[in-house]
């Protein structure tokens, strides 16, 4: 049975090789969002929420480089 410390924080620090082995291991931790990330997550989707509600696009995961491709999806 999982101990109450086998919890992975994301968003608090940088990820070292441990934590990916812990993840990828036999009883990874459990893995949850700091409250610094949740606030930042929040006000990221409210800023797509008001570009969409303006009806304007709103890109997400283009890599830096080229053109955006594929179609509009509402």
């Amino acid at each position: 049975k999982k101990k109450q410390e086998d919890v992975l924080v994301l968003g608090g620090r940088d990820l070292v090789l441990e934590d990916l082995a812990a993840v990828l291991g036999d009883e990874p931790p459990r893995l949850e969002l700091s409250s610094e990330c949740r606030e930042r997550c929040a006000a990221s989707r409210a800023v797509v929420e008001r570009v969409l509600s303006e009806g304007k696009t709103a890109y997400g995961g283009h890599p830096g480089f080229g053109q955006p491709a594929g179609p509009r999806i509402e």
